[in-house]
């Protein structure tokens, strides 16, 4: 196994974040043997997966580096994995040659400059005052050792190990809660446009989303994840081995795609195409797409937690023949995996409660921000005041004005210049936070359009740029904005 799934678990985490590679379509012939044979040199050296983690570029240079001292490599592949995960191998680093240290040390500094330009520019305002960079540094390294700015210690690759694999594993659960503020998001718009309508419309646009879901629900059954049934119709219709009895060796060897012996979550969501095409289809308005790659998420963590003895991420040879062995693999549990589809009709989603939640929340966030519009309001006709001000005793100024009179228009120059740039922050601070609400509902408009162009039943605003301009006037208003949200581009 190599570097980055051992040390990093790149791959056996962090794969859930890329599509899944399709079946494969070269098989090899049928193979008896007891066991399958180690991969060849050379062979899953192909470049890891963007893990979708801010840092990423930064811990795929780590592990290159790494990787590059064969002796540190050979260390961390016969590591026992827990002491990998729980960064007890780090003082290893002190083994390594220094040529690599010193290109380590380089890579941490190049970091800690990035970072820093991230600290500065999440400004944060307190009363007007911001908050101290070195507070906002420590906030956001929590992959390195940020009271060391210039070597690479035993402590950064600790930190890189638990702050990867802590980030990986939470990347699921925010994933499922995304979806359930998509479908809370779709709800709510839905129910806004049948309040909108006459009782006919209503009527009418009430039966046409109860006819487009029974279309889309109107599909072959799914086999249970994991399930024989499942990898049996694989074999057959994938694979290309219809004439020929299953046999789960020769089926593991062939979706093995990196040869390593393991199934990672990329290789093992492969599986699931052929049953996701049955209820999803891109091209048809009552398949929502970002549905399917719930439902994919979902598949993957149910064979994970029947099949992954060990709970390292990754479904072993060993591993895999003791399930096909077991009467769950030939026989399921049907109550154990319920479809994305099933959860939807027994609206084990979300809850009414958490509807209401969801919609007070949006509420609340844009009264906040129609508080702050005042505010700056209030703080922009302040700053217009002493402009004019200060222009009007300009003017009156000459060679016979008094010392205390030109003191005076200095203390107002000052004092507008502090003005003007608490009023930017202030603009800025707003910016974010309507920008943070309009993701809210916007963005989850723009998943809904990439999964379904033609959904006829949802308002779609996909392309629209979101974010507000700088302080202008005279602007349109755009009646599917929140009022915050118009009343601030106005200002």
């Amino acid at each position: 196994m190599n570097l980055e799934l051992r040390c990093l678990f790149l791959v056996a985490i962090g794969i859930s974040l890329v599509n899944a590679k399709p079946a494969p379509t070269t098989k090899p012939p049928p193979v008896e043997s007891a066991s399958v044979p180690p991969p060849p040199a050379g062979v899953g050296d192909e470049p890891p997966p963007d893990t979708g983690l801010y840092y990423d570029q930064y811990l795929q240079k780590v592990v290159k580096l790494l990787e590059s001292d064969e002796e540190f490599r050979k260390t961390m592949e016969t590591a026992n994995f827990e002491d990998i995960r729980d960064g007890k191998l780090s003082n290893e680093i002190h083994k390594i040659p220094g040529e690599i240290r010193r290109q380590l040390d380089e890579l941490k500094r190049d970091e800690i400059a990035r970072l820093r330009k991230i600290a500065h520019a999440k400004i944060q305002v307190d009363q007007g005052e911001k908050l101290r960079n070195t507070y906002s540094l420590k906030e956001i390294a929590t992959h390195l050792d940020s009271s060391n700015a210039h070597t690479f210690e035993a402590a950064d690759l600790t930190n890189l190990i638990k702050a990867a694999t802590k980030d990986l594993e939470n990347y699921d659960e925010k994933r499922h809660k995304e979806f359930k503020n998509y479908e809370m998001n779709k709800e709510l718009r839905r129910q806004e446009k049948l309040r909108q309508m006459n009782e006919a419309d209503r009527k009418k646009a009430q039966d046409d989303y109860m006819e487009m879901r029974k279309k889309h629900e109107d599909h072959p059954a799914m086999n249970h994840p994991g399930s024989k049934a499942q990898m049996q119709e694989v074999w057959e219709e994938e694979d290309g081995l219809k004439d020929q009895e299953f046999n789960p060796k020769t089926f593991f060897s062939m979706h093995d795609i990196n040869n390593d012996r393991m199934l990672d979550p990329m290789e093992l969501e492969a599986l699931f195409e052929k049953d996701l095409a049955k209820a999803y289809d891109p091209n048809n308005p009552e398949d929502d797409m970002f549905e399917m790659e719930e439902e994919r998420r979902r598949m993957r963590e149910h064979v994970m937690k029947e099949v992954d003895y060990d709970r390292n991420g990754l479904i072993s040879f060993d591993e895999f023949m003791k399930y096909t062995e077991s009467k769950d693999f030939d026989a399921p549990d049907e109550n154990s995996y319920k479809s994305v589809d099933d959860m939807i009709d027994d609206d084990e989603i979300y809850t009414k409660e958490d509807l209401q939640e969801f919609r007070d929340m949006i509420e609340q966030q844009e009264n906040d921000l129609k508080e702050k519009l005042e505010e700056l309001r209030k703080k922009a006709k302040t700053v217009v005041d002493l402009k004019t001000d200060i222009h009007r005793q300009g003017m009156t100024m000459n060679e016979h004005t008094p010392e205390e009179a030109k003191e005076d228009l200095e203390d107002k120059k000052e004092t507008l210049e502090t003005e003007e740039n608490l009023l930017k922050e202030m603009h800025a601070e707003l910016k974010q936070q309507s920008k943070e609400i309009m993701e809210l509902k916007e963005e989850l408009h723009k998943q809904e359009a990439k999964a379904s162009e033609t959904d006829k039943l949802h308002v779609v605003d996909a392309g629209q740029d979101q974010t507000p301009p700088p302080v202008e006037s005279h602007q349109q208003q755009d009646p599917q904005q929140p009022e915050g949200q118009q009343q601030f581009q106005q200002t």
